[in-house]
């Protein structure tokens, strides 16, 4: 029961993580993966030694792990233990039947990386209260799993990244199953998975077999079955969900399909509960008219179809449908200016709350095609058009949006904004519009109630003109400390050198003329702003600026995202090849032995065989901080600069900062134009020989890895 009430919790996590999302650079994968490989459950931060210097406690829960062979039995522990993380101890053998003797009560049990080959046939009988088990990256066969059947309420099982091969025909048959309900297989060698082997189980409720080179599915009647996790495989279509009318899945209500073969259904579908569909990065070409329609899926609710950069076409009501309430194309490169784009494709789906498009192109696209894109959707509440290479937006842009209530139009090219926009947006809470072209924002932009209404507004980062006309703006600003708090550091005045927006002053007198004097002072104004602009192209300060916007420490937007996302790294670590001997020999024994961080470094990490531009933007999406070694041998690399530039775009996306350690006094002549702007725009740490300064340069590397420490 207590596993069941935590997946279904993961569920309900990832719905409204899904609904309430704002999102950033990262993989949609990233955003809506139900933690199922990884015990969330058992990690906490306020730990106690409970064994010696073996176990720390906290609550319910006991972490006995990364003991690394110190470790060889379970010891007694504190009689409310429920929850036993035993990973990384080395335990190559469960040689006794008596071996958790000491821990009969536990519900919720780790013995992932070990590298267990052996588990004695009676282990798991007394274990008569054990619901979740994670067995992953050991070396188990199917045979010598088995012993783990004997726990009589055992629920959920995980056994990715085993090298497993195909499933036993007679595995589940041979003798009397417990109740499972969550099965994950994930990268194992699944090539054809036949799940007729796994349908003598009928109260599964969730299956995962992600990353598992699987070419073909054979369906069989899973009548519970609610998610099907089938990410990083070689499918061409979903599996076989009809048989003689009657649907093989009659509960499923998540399928996750990214990163396969599809391109197009097959065939006839019968999922009345599907509410979650994902197919981002397919080989998708064209989204025809009525590919989603009701009679293919009559409750989806939630579509993506990120990253799918194979996209040529966009038809007539390609997404028709009544149920569908949010729809990603996030980073599929489509120019909506184009007739790629056909004006009706949003059309039919009344009902539709959240639209992503953002990192796409709308280039040149006019105002009627845009107004008639989103005229239709009557009920929309969260939209996000950022780095879409808009350029301005019309006065009509939303007249038909009033349900808005979050609008992100961050990174692009606007200029001005019409006075009255969002006026007709009487729900509007929370505005983006940072990092555009914005000069001046005009006390007739938003109305007294349109101010009232807002919550959250950000015009960070884009080049203000501080003149007289701004005066109001600065008020505003420093008056409603609450609506701009998190973004006070990135208003600065283009027009004048460090200068904070906040900080800018001006005579109000000076700013009332007679009208002959107005005329005088316009062209003189005029005549300044275009000297101003050849000096600003002359000397090319886009790079400081923009890291100066970026850098403005860790805001709610990363701590969500560390909250929500599953990573596989905490650090990913960036170092030319000349510097790799201090870091095996420095950096990673502290982050990963005294610090107990996972960290991704290339040589050891990157997925042989796979291209290493993807290795890089894997790795870096998978990692919640990132590490630059800095050097004069960093700058002379190709590689480290791609992953300089990969690592400054998602922290700009994120509202996360970058931790920077200088390796040696490299001169500004030897470090390349972003290495230099980096330095100059933040605080980093630097390492010296001296034995004397070794510790502070530790301490500071903590603090700055604080966030993510376990």
């Amino acid at each position: 029961m207590e596993t069941k009430v935590h997946v279904l919790h993961l569920l309900a996590v990832t719905v409204v993580t899904l609904v309430s999302v704002s999102w950033s650079a990262s993989d949609v994968d990233t955003a809506v993966t139900l933690r199922l490989s990884q015990p969330a459950n058992l990690r906490h931060t306020a730990q106690s030694a409970c064994f010696e210097d073996f176990c720390r406690c906290h609550n319910k829960t006991a972490d006995c792990s990364k003991n690394y062979g110190r470790l060889t039995y379970v010891p007694k522990l504190p009689a409310n233990i429920r929850n036993l993380t035993f990973s990384y101890n080395n335990l190559t053998k469960i040689s006794r039947d008596d071996f958790f003797q000491n821990v009969t009560r536990i519900t919720t049990l780790d013995l992932s990386d070990n590298g267990l080959e052996y588990i004695s046939q009676g282990a798991f009988s007394d274990l008569e209260d054990l619901c979740t088990l994670y067995l992953g990256r050991n070396i188990l066969t199917y045979m010598a799993i088995s012993p783990v059947f004997l726990a009589k309420g055992l629920s959920s099982l995980y056994l990715a990244y085993m090298d497993l091969g195909a499933i036993p025909k007679t595995w589940f048959f041979e003798k009397p199953m417990p109740p499972l309900m969550t099965l994950d297989l994930s990268g194992n060698r699944l090539q054809h998975l036949s799940l007729s082997v796994l349908s003598s189980v009928n109260t599964f409720t969730a299956l995962v077999f992600k990353d598992c080179r699987t070419s073909s599915v054979t369906s069989a009647y899973f009548p519970h079955l609610e998610l099907l996790d089938l990410r990083s495989n070689a499918l061409f279509d979903l599996p076989e969900s009809c048989r003689n009318g009657t649907s093989l899945f009659p509960l499923l209500r998540k399928i996750y399909f990214s990163e396969n073969k599809f391109s197009g259904f097959h065939g006839e579908i019968c999922l009345p509960k599907l509410e979650h569909l994902i197919l981002s990065k397919n080989p998708i070409t064209v989204v025809e008219t009525d590919m989603f329609n009701s009679h293919r899926f009559p409750s989806l609710k939630m579509l993506w179809l990120e990253s799918v950069v194979s996209l040529t076409k966009l038809e007539q009501f390609a997404f028709r449908g009544p149920t569908l309430k949010v729809l990603s194309l996030m980073f599929c490169g489509i120019s909506f200016s184009s007739d790629v784009v056909h004006p009706d494709v949003f059309a039919g789906i009344p009902n539709l709350e959240t639209l992503q498009i953002s990192h796409n192109l709308g280039t040149g696209i006019s105002e009627d095609k845009f107004n008639h894109l989103l005229g239709s959707l009557k009920n929309l509440k969260r939209l996000y058009i950022g780095i879409f290479d808009l350029f301005s937006i019309s006065i009509d842009a939303f007249i038909n949006s009033s349900s808005l209530t979050t609008l992100k139009l961050y990174g692009n090219k606007i200029s001005d904004i019409p006075g009255g926009i969002f006026d007709s947006m009487k729900n509007l809470t929370v505005l983006d519009l940072n990092r555009n072209q914005i000069q001046v924002i005009r006390e007739t932009t938003f109305s007294e109630a349109t101010r009232q209404q807002l919550r959250s507004l950000d015009v960070s980062g884009n080049p203000f003109m501080c003149d007289c006309d701004i005066l109001w703006f600065q008020n505003w600003l420093v008056s409603s400390p609450s609506l701009f708090s998190k973004h006070h550091r990135s208003y600065t005045c283009s027009n004048m050198d460090n200068m904070a927006l906040k900080s800018f002053t001006m005579n109000e007198q000076a700013c009332v003329f007679s009208t002959q004097t107005n005329k005088i002072l316009i062209a003189c104004v005029v005549l300044f702003l275009f000297l101003l602009l050849l000096l600003s192209v002359v000397f090319q300060y886009r790079w400081h600026i923009r890291l100066m916007v970026a850098f403005r420490g860790h805001g709610e937007i990363m701590r969500r995202r560390l909250m929500e996302e599953h990573f596989t790294y905490d650090v990913f670590l960036s170092c030319a090849e000349e510097d790799e001997d201090w870091v095996l020999r420095h950096l990673l024994p502290h982050l990963e032995g005294r610090q107990g961080l996972r960290a991704c470094f290339h040589k050891r990490d990157f997925l042989p065989g796979k291209n290493i531009l993807d290795n890089i933007v894997d790795s870096v999406k998978s990692s919640k901080k990132f590490v630059l070694v800095f050097s004069k041998h960093f700058a002379l690399s190709r590689w480290c600069q791609f992953e300089l530039d990969l690592c400054l775009g998602h922290v700009l996306d994120n509202d996360d900062a970058l931790v920077v350690i200088l390796l040696d006094d490299a001169s500004s002549r030897d470090l390349t134009s972003t290495m230099k702007a980096v330095l100059g725009t933040m605080t980093y740490i630097q390492w010296q020989e001296c034995p004397d300064v070794r510790a502070s340069f530790w301490r500071r590397l903590e603090l700055s890895l604080a966030e993510i420490m376990p």
